[in-house]
């Protein structure tokens, strides 16, 4: 055997050992700062570090199953909501959680137009609204058009016998957009 050839195999058994060894040890780290934060809140009841552990997460699976819950009930969900959407960054996101729970409910389904007459480019997204222009008489609709890794990208008004609708809802478009392409696939 070639003596180069088989210092550059076990230089790259020890690389690969390293990267591996060293994934370990940041898991292990990970686990063992998550143990400590876990016993560090609150009250120890128990003498047995695992009894403190294992309590103080069956009450967090609890707690978190209780909320879950109260999540379910309209009320106290748009009371919550209306409190947080009052600050600064958060008031945002729960905004867009608004937006994506009246999709769910409402539907939005999803459709293509052309960009312009005959230009052979097709735009992809999902219509929020209709109406009727009173000026023209023709129906029109609000077509929100996804772009980039945000799904709520841009808005359009297109005429509404201009759009193919294609079958899926709105929320089928957004996890389309955000994946990439990866959950539409088929």
């Amino acid at each position: 055997m070639d003596l180069k050839a088989d210092i550059k195999a076990q230089f790259s058994v020890l690389k690969n050992g390293l990267l591996l060894a060293f994934v370990l040890v940041m898991v292990f780290y990970l686990l063992h700062w998550v143990w400590g934060f876990v016993l560090s809140i609150g009250y120890n009841p128990f003498r047995s570090n695992w009894m403190n552990f294992s309590f103080k997460v069956v009450v967090f699976l609890i707690l978190a199953y209780i909320v879950g819950r109260l999540f379910e009930n309209n009320t106290f969900k748009r009371i919550i909501f209306d409190l947080l959407g009052k600050l600064p960054v958060i008031g945002v996101l729960v905004e867009s959680l608004n937006h994506f729970d009246r999709i769910k409910n409402e539907g939005a389904p999803e459709v293509l137009f052309e960009f312009s007459q005959n230009s052979g480019i097709w735009l992809k997204g999902w219509v929020s609204k209709e109406w009727k222009d009173k000026k023209t008489g023709k129906q029109l609709c609000g077509v929100v058009l996804p772009m980039f890794v945000h799904p709520i990208g841009a808005y359009a008004v297109i005429e509404k016998e201009k759009l193919v609708y294609t079958g899926r809802q709105a929320l089928e478009t957004i996890a389309d957009c955000l994946s990439g392409g990866l959950i539409g696939r088929k």
